[in-house]
């Protein structure tokens, strides 16, 4: 989508842009995958952060609320960042013969009984990965080993969980909507 985004920069952002101060209103523009910090990817927030924003977009707008751009591409696939108990319990019943796959979603999933249902969160990466955005030049080669490392984790743990929500789908335990959030790419929002 570079080329779509360049495009639309070059050539459409400057005619909506006029098109909309010819009618009084104003044209504001959210690109939902610039300016992104590591943080906030780190701490699997990047999802939370775009609905927000387009949440915001739709309180404060007197008319349209959103335009996207969107390509055939499936993008990055996020494992959810919070995962009610319930669901949490039925995808870990479905594992339970895999006992790595049980060990990796207790390591990486931390119970919060504080939420009303209680909620399992998927801990920051940084947790068990500290160099994970350490840009400091004397931490490079740490940081691309727990680059790497995050990269085969997070494919286990998607693995794990669509594999468990397939299966507890097809038994009746979780909605087809339900199963969807582990499938479902964060490009498309």
């Amino acid at each position: 989508m570079k080329n779509e985004r360049n495009a639309f920069w070059e050539k459409a952002y400057s005619e909506l842009q006029a098109h909309c101060q010819s009618l009084g209103l104003v044209f504001e523009l959210v690109d939902l995958r610039c300016g992104v910090r590591d943080l906030i990817a780190a701490d699997h927030l990047t999802t939370e952060l775009c609905i927000k924003e387009i949440e915001t977009c739709q309180r404060i707008s007197d008319g349209p609320t959103f335009i996207a751009l969107l390509g055939n591409q499936y993008g990055h696939r996020p494992i959810p960042h919070l995962i009610p108990e319930t669901e949490f319990k039925s995808l870990v019943s479905k594992l339970s013969k895999d006992s790595e796959s049980l060990m990796l979603l207790n390591q990486w999933f931390s119970k919060d009984s504080n939420s009303v249902p209680p909620t399992y969160i998927l801990q920051p990466i940084t947790a068990h990965y500290p160099h994970y955005n350490d840009r400091s030049s004397e931490s490079g080669q740490l940081r691309d080993n727990d680059v790497i490392s995050w990269n085969l984790t997070e494919s286990r743990l998607l693995q794990a969980l669509r594999t468990a929500a397939q299966q507890a789908e097809r038994d009746g335990d979780i909605s087809v909507d339900q199963k969807h959030k582990f499938f479902k790419s964060g490009e498309r929002l």
